[in-house]
């Protein structure tokens, strides 16, 4: 199976064990390490790469205007379903976790041409601890943040409108 990395544009290799196993796949050009999902299902639905959402998928996006299909006024079908993974773009780490931080601390971390990169957590302590900067505690965890739009979701569902929750969630 050959894949190109999306830095250098040299061959990734890969030996897939088997369907549903992730992998690690090495560039032939720049050397970074990719880590692989081979099974990629929908979060909302669970179709495969490729496959329609089924109704009433919350992730289920229009092929003509690109909303949400609950949103939009189109009258087009869903697009299929593809993953497009995020990339930490100091090492290549696929989909990592995403943290927050102030914007003061993140402008003295990252140089300025990097502050719109996704940089994951791992890559971000060792900047700062290269700029002799104390550690860092990241604001919220990608598990907090879940929890909180879990909460806002449910609220909106309760009030009937998306707005009004997210007033409430935060006034409260």
């Amino acid at each position: 199976m050959w894949v190109k990395c999306p830095y250098c544009n040299a061959d990734l290799h890969y030996e897939p064990r088997s369907k549903t196993e992730k992998g690690r796949k090495l560039c032939s050009g720049c050397g970074r390490h990719f880590t692989i999902k081979c099974d990629i299902r929908c979060y909302g639905c669970s179709v495969h790469e490729g496959e329609l959402h089924l109704d009433g998928c919350d992730l289920a996006e229009c092929n003509a205007c690109g909303e949400q299909i609950g949103g939009c006024l189109c009258d087009a079908e869903s697009a299929p379903f593809f993953d497009f993974p995020t990339f930490c773009s100091k090492c290549g780490k696929v989909d990592p976790d995403f943290f927050l931080v102030s914007d003061e601390e993140w402008n003295e971390t990252v140089p300025f041409k990097h502050r719109n990169d996704v940089i994951c957590w791992e890559c971000y302590c060792f900047m700062r601890s290269r700029l002799n900067l104390p550690e860092s505690i990241p604001e919220l965890s990608t598990n907090d943040i879940s929890k909180k739009i879990d909460e806002i979701a449910k609220l909106a569902l309760e009030f009937g409108d998306l707005e009004i929750a997210i007033r409430y969630y935060f006034t409260t």
